[in-house]
C-alpha cells in the first residue's frame, strides 16, 4: 500500500531518530501516539535509508561533541584568566608590603613576590599552549578538504589539549 503521510510525521520521525537517538520500532509506537497513524516499520526504514538518518546522527553527535569540547575549553580558559588576575594580585600586593611591613628577612620579601610571578608564569604559559593548539585545529579545519579527515584530526587534537591541560594543571 502506497500511502502518503504528512510532512509532519516525516520530521518527526526523522527528528526522534537524528537527535533523541531513538530505534525505529519506538519511532512507530512514538507516531502512533502521537499522530494516531499507523507507520510500517518497513517505510520507517525505507525514509532512514533515503534521507541517510544514520549519517545525520553521526553528525549531529559530532557536532554535539565539539560543542561540549569547545564549552569545556572556555570554561579552562576562563578559570585561568581567573587565575592569572589573582596571581597579579598576589604580587601587586606582596611588592607594596615591600615598602610597608617589615620582614625579618629579605628571602621572606623575595619570597612572596616570587611566589607570584611563578604562579603568573604558570598560568600565562598553559594559555599559551591552550591558543596554540586552538590555532593548529582552526587551521586544519581550514585547510584540510577531507571533511572526515579533518574531524578525526579535529577531535584528536581537541582532546589532546584536554588531557594535558588535565596532566598539566
Amino acid at each position: 500500500m502506497n500511502r502518503k503521510y504528512s510532512q509532519e510525521v516525516k520530521d518527526f520521525a526523522a527528528k526522534t531518530y537524528i537527535h533523541d537517538d531513538v530505534i525505529i520500532p519506538k519511532i512507530k509506537e512514538n507516531i502512533l501516539e502521537k499522530f494516531e497513524v499507523e507507520i510500517p516499520e518497513d517505510t520507517l526504514y525505507q525514509w532512514s535509508k533515503e534521507q541517510g538518518w544514520k549519517e545525520l546522527r553521526t553528525k549531529a553527535i559530532a557536532k554535539a561533541r565539539d560543542k561540549m569540547v569547545e564549552l569545556e575549553a572556555d570554561h579552562r580558559r576562563l578559570e585561568s584568566e581567573i587565575h592569572l588576575d589573582q596571581y597579579k594580585k598576589i604580587t601587586s600586593k606582596a611588592a607594596e608590603a615591600l615598602g610597608i611591613l617589615q620582614f625579618d628577612r629579605a628571602s621572606d620579601a623575595a619570597k612572596a613576590v616570587d611566589m607570584g610571578i611563578k604562579g603568573e608564569r604558570t598560568i600565562l604559559e598553559g594559555l599559551i599552549s591552550r591558543r596554540f593548539i586552538q590555532g593548529i585545529v582552526t587551521i586544519i579545519m581550514e585547510e584540510v578538504n577531507d571533511k572526515e579527515l579533518r574531524q578525526r584530526l579535529g577531535n584528536r587534537l581537541q582532546d589532546f589539549l584536554l588531557e594535558f591541560e588535565d596532566t598539566n594543571g
